[in-house]
């Protein structure tokens, strides 16, 4: 077997770093990198705090410098054989990249207004902190202070991961669907607010503060990411228009999902990723988890979960299709009631 396939392989990114660690430079945010955090800030000039501001100022709304830029560095495969001001200097190019890799309607307006009008001033001003950055030999800092942290962390993945054989266990569920090699990117900087940072190409970023646990579910959650079953489930949400309890439900997310078909995929979604997950011995109590899930607004990935126990996909079945099948079959109506009828089984 050709060694490249079937693997899951753990890289240091220095490029990736940087842009997190710009995330952090004049936040105010506070972790265990602070000290170092402030201590830069007084050897960059004055003009670098400024030009932080604008950039945070111009990205889509709730988004951090990391979650905007890192995945749109990341579409030119030699990104990390490159210097991050090179990189700057080629925002059409990136952007032309990215295009080739999703599809338009994946990404949101408001990120497409951003690469449309804005990201050449926004790239030309980091571009003037990254000067300031490596004035101040910050790559040499790097090499000889994070780097090793990094490495250190990659060996703990690598020697938790080898038992699970991941690539392998994964694709026993996966299947007609198909991975071989997967790469997470390490960085030593806490990515800010989030626990991973998703790349176009199916590639994951990660912060060392991430346990190996951590850093598997975030490549499960991943592989279900670009899966879109919205469509398909017209027909189940017009005949569940009109569940009470259902549109209750969906009322205290309403901020995330603008309909009931959003939020029925999501927790077929977040019940596929809990099988997965198992599979890879990642979660003892995957039920109690799914019904605390974000407060218990959750709970009715549980009965999606259950089902999913009982029939499992059949391997010449697209993830979609079997995904779809799992709320068609599964009743819904007093969800609440069916949940607690599954748990007195369950304990």
């Amino acid at each position: 077997m050709n060694e490249q396939k079937n693997k899951l392989s753990f890289e240091a990114s220095y490029t990736l770093d940087v842009i997190g660690l710009l995330d952090l430079l004049f936040s105010g945010e506070i972790d265990e990198d602070t000290e170092f955090v402030r201590y830069l800030e007084e050897q960059l000039s004055e003009n670098c705090e400024g030009l932080l501001n604008k950039v945070r100022n111009t990205l889509p709304k709730g988004e951090s410098i990391g979650s905007t830029l890192i995945p749109l560095i990341a579409t030119d495969s030699e990104f990390n054989d490159l210097r991050l001001s090179e990189l700057l200097q080629s925002p059409k190019y990136l952007v032309t990249q990215l295009k080739k890799q999703t599809i338009k309607k994946n990404l949101s307006k408001a990120y497409q207004k951003f690469l449309n009008k804005d990201v050449e001033k926004v790239f030309e001003q980091l571009g003037l902190v990254i000067a300031e950055l490596e004035r101040c030999k910050f790559k040499n800092f790097w090499l000889e202070n994070r780097l090793p942290l990094i490495n250190e962390q990659i060996k703990r993945y690598d020697k938790e991961c080898q038992p699970l054989n991941v690539i392998e266990t994964l694709n026993q569920s996966l299947t007609p669907q198909h991975i071989e090699r997967r790469n997470v990117y390490v960085v030593s900087f806490e990515l800010l607010d989030l626990k991973s940072i998703q790349l176009f190409n199916e590639d994951v970023v990660v912060s060392i503060k991430r346990s190996t646990k951590q850093v598997l579910e975030c490549l499960t959650e991943q592989l279900l990411q670009p899966i879109s079953i919205h469509r398909q489930l017209r027909a189940r949400v017009r005949a569940l228009k009109h569940d009470q309890m259902l549109l209750n439900a969906l009322k205290h997310v309403k901020e995330e999902y603008k309909d009931l078909g959003s939020y029925l995929e999501a927790n077929v979604k977040l019940a596929y990723q809990m099988y997965l997950n198992t599979q890879l011995h990642l979660c003892d109590q995957p039920y109690q988890y799914l019904g605390r899930y974000q407060f218990g607004t959750y709970k009715l990935s549980t009965l999606f979960y259950h089902y999913m126990q009982t029939h499992p996909k059949i391997s010449s079945q697209s993830i979609s299709d079997y995904l779809v099948e799992v709320v068609e079959q599964v009743e819904v109506d007093q969800f609440d009631q069916r949940y607690l009828t599954i748990m007195s089984h369950i304990l």
